[in-house]
């Protein structure tokens, strides 16, 4: 039988957070960007405009396509919540021991103006320290179905605390 890493079967996962930079910030950079560009244009000669333009022109995908992600891998026993930039990863590994078991939960989170709802978090325990949260979604039967597939991935118990509440009471 081939090594789980050579099969490429390894046992880690990778949770794609967020993105690095906020929408609101990565329009105002963007049209920054377009600004200064045109201002550039206006202001300098062809053959200055032309290197200042490729210098300047990686910020546009920066700003666009970097995201947080949080990869948690068991066969070399760290977890990395680092930012992916242009295919370059910024963040520190954090080593364990060992995994204890994947748990899925219910709390409720109310909105601006709006009643409280439910929101499902998938939370890893480590054999000791605090529990390092993957996700949070709205949807508990998407939450549900990727904890089972990252649990089996790992080979860890899944204890799901959500009660179903499949019945609705109406008055």
């Amino acid at each position: 039988m081939t090594p789980p890493n050579l099969a490429g079967d390894m046992a880690s996962i990778k949770i794609r957070k967020s993105r690095s930079v906020p929408y609101l910030l990565r329009i105002a950079g963007t049209v920054a960007l377009t600004a200064a560009f045109s201002y550039l244009l206006d202001h300098l000669d062809e053959q200055t405009f032309i290197p200042v333009a490729l210098a300047i022109s990686p910020l546009l995908p920066i700003l666009w396509m970097s995201v947080q992600v949080l990869e948690v891998n068991d066969d070399e026993r760290y977890w990395w919540k680092y930012h992916w930039i242009l295919g370059y990863k910024y963040g520190k590994k954090i080593k364990y021991t060992s995994l204890d078991h994947m748990s899925l939960e219910m709390i409720m989170v109310q909105p601006k103006r709006q009643p409280e709802e439910p929101r499902y978090e998938l939370f890893i325990h480590f054999d000791k320290g605090v529990p390092l949260k993957l996700t949070r979604r709205k949807k508990l039967a998407f939450i549900r179905e990727k904890a089972l597939k990252m649990a089996e991935k790992l080979d860890l118990v899944l204890i799901d605390n959500i009660e179903d509440q499949t019945s609705e009471t109406t008055l």
